[in-house]
This record gives structure tokens, sequence and C-alpha cells, in this order.
């Protein structure tokens, strides 16, 4: 994402301590940057290890299953990757 400001320089990534930021795609500012928490809550490694095993089950996927996916989520907009991760975790959520 870049941002421009009033005398047309163009900035994108860091400034010094800051970042090029925006608010649902639209409103683009730059704020200070901070540190992202990382809870490691029991329930959040879990959803960690569900993503992390419905990639690995996308990878076991030969050629002609993931062609599959892909027809099937072009439907929606979307990739069969993507398809396939939403519905693998769906159904392995507890």
């Amino acid at each position: 994402m870049k941002i421009k400001n009033m005398l047309g320089n163009i900035y994108s990534g860091t400034i010094g301590k800051a970042v090029v930021a925006s608010h649902k795609g639209r409103t683009h500012y730059i704020k200070k940057y901070t540190k992202p928490s990382d809870p490691k809550t029991e329930i959040q490694l879990a959803k960690r290890d569900r993503f992390r095993n419905a990639v690995k089950s996308w990878q076991r996927l030969n050629e002609m299953e993931k062609a599959e996916y892909n027809m099937r989520a072009k439907k929606y907009g979307r990739a069969g990757y993507n398809l396939y991760l939403s519905q693998y975790i769906a159904s392995t959520a507890s």
C-alpha cells in the first residue's frame, strides 16, 4: 500500500518507527509501529495448529484434486486453496 501527501511524496512500508496502514482498505494513514500481541493461549495455539494441519493437508493433495478445488472455488470468486482451507478448518472445529 502506498500513501501520497499533499506535496506529492509517496510513502510505502515503514518510515522511521512509523508504518503506512489503512482502515478497511480505504483510508490510508501513517501510524506508530506497535508490536503485535501474541497471547499464546490454549485456544489460539489450537487454532494455529488446526490451520497448520489444513495447509499440510492441502500440500498432500495431488494436482487433479487441487484443480477440482480450483474449479469449485471459481464460482465463489475464490482460490481452491482458500476454499479447501475454510472447509478443512470448519470440519475440524470443535
